[in-house]
């Protein structure tokens, strides 16, 4: 099967979603012919497939450098995808994840709008009239949470059987040889004299990095609390509020750099905020975030939402009460004092988290796409 993976995106990246892009890029090249369309990649190809965990290489193609600058954009590089679409070989299959690349390309070519995939990630990002129009036009839709399936039945008409489950997932190469707590202290000049607490992610209120600043306060001298990742924009914006000058922030570092963070925590946190502005991400996403923290053998605690009791389960102890700073506090001191209690949960989770991977995710996908374009 021939696959074109149509992007607007650009590499290297900040953002998590390039990672789940090019991972899932590299799963589909094992079992199909797959190209991967992006609007740009900054240096050289091998390094930041390097970067991104990719073993050997991809078929990447860039788009003309004026499609991503004329205004509206969506428009122009939907004009530059037809003139792509076009040169595809016969029986080639268009995936994209992006509503505003299908949303405009469904008018503008013809040969898209009656065979491509969408796999969707969010319902509430663009007007509801954009996933109207592409759960209409989709020969299928990947969905990355079951809760999304219900909307997609009774907001956007959408037949069950033209929908796939399937969650985000890891990479268990990348967590198989991971350095010691030790070791990665020592490359990363940490002090193991107070407990080292380790988040990883973009520094935004919806990652929960309100209740970091003020968690790194009322735990000052006791804890060295460590974010890693973002841009050093979106941490400048944080000078000036309290707990800020209690914590290391290390800008955005590669995909396969963070694992040293990972290994050197006593303890990695995800307090994502389930505030009424992030209903959506707290009820359908299906962040990656949760099983590498799994996969690390570290403890880790995660907010009580439903987006990530589907993965943990309802009944884990490490879940915590969201937006709460004093049962934050709490459960880092009990998991603190309770070490070698929590350590047979911990590698339990371990070892549930690497039973998922992307290459179970591509195959499931392709079979998908192979049942609905033969249908």
């Amino acid at each position: 099967m021939t696959v074109w993976y149509l992007t607007t995106l650009t590499y290297p990246s900040t953002l998590a979603n390039r990672l789940q892009v090019m991972k899932m890029t590299e799963a589909f090249s094992r079992h199909a012919d797959i190209t991967l369309w992006v609007a740009g990649i900054g240096g050289k190809k091998k390094e930041v497939l390097e970067s991104y965990g990719v073993k050997g290489d991809l078929a990447i193609k860039e788009l003309p450098a004026s499609s991503g600058i004329l205004w509206p954009r969506s428009f122009f590089r939907a004009l530059a995808f037809r003139r792509v679409v076009r040169k595809a070989p016969e029986g080639t299959v268009f995936y994209t994840r992006e509503g505003l690349l299908a949303f405009p390309l469904i008018f503008a070519s013809r040969r898209f709008r009656n065979n491509f995939f969408y796999e969707m990630h969010s319902f509430t990002r663009h007007k509801q009239f954009v996933y109207r129009v592409i759960s209409y036009f989709a020969r299928g839709i990947i969905s990355t949470s079951e809760s999304k399936v219900e909307t997609l039945q009774t907001t956007f008409g959408v037949s069950r059987e033209r929908v796939l489950v399937a969650p985000n997932v890891l990479d268990p190469a990348d967590f198989i040889d991971m350095p010691s707590q030790q070791d990665a202290r020592n490359d990363l000049h940490i002090s193991g004299e107070k407990p080292v607490i380790v988040f990883t992610g973009r520094p935004s209120a919806l990652r929960g990095i309100d209740l970091i600043l003020e968690l790194a306060l009322r735990m000052k001298g006791r804890a060295t609390f460590i974010c890693v990742g973002g841009a050093q924009r979106e941490i400048d914006c944080l000078h000036g509020k309290f707990g800020f000058d209690q914590i290391i922030f290390i800008p955005f570092v590669p995909h396969k750099d963070i694992m040293r963070y990972m290994a050197a925590a006593d303890i990695l946190i995800a307090p994502q905020s389930a505030r009424q502005e992030f209903e959506e991400v707290s009820r359908h996403s299906s962040p990656m975030k949760v099983l590498e923290y799994m996969a690390t053998g570290t403890p880790s605690l995660f907010s009580r939402i439903p987006a990530i009791e589907k993965i943990v389960g309802a009944d884990n102890s490490f879940l915590v009460e969201p937006d709460s700073p004093e049962a934050w506090e709490r459960k880092i001191a009990y998991v603190l004092d309770h070490n070698s209690e929590v350590k047979e949960q911990v590698s339990k989770m371990r070892q549930h988290a690497l039973t998922f991977h992307w290459e179970g995710r591509a195959t499931v996908i392709l079979e998908f796409l192979k049942k609905r374009y033969h249908g």
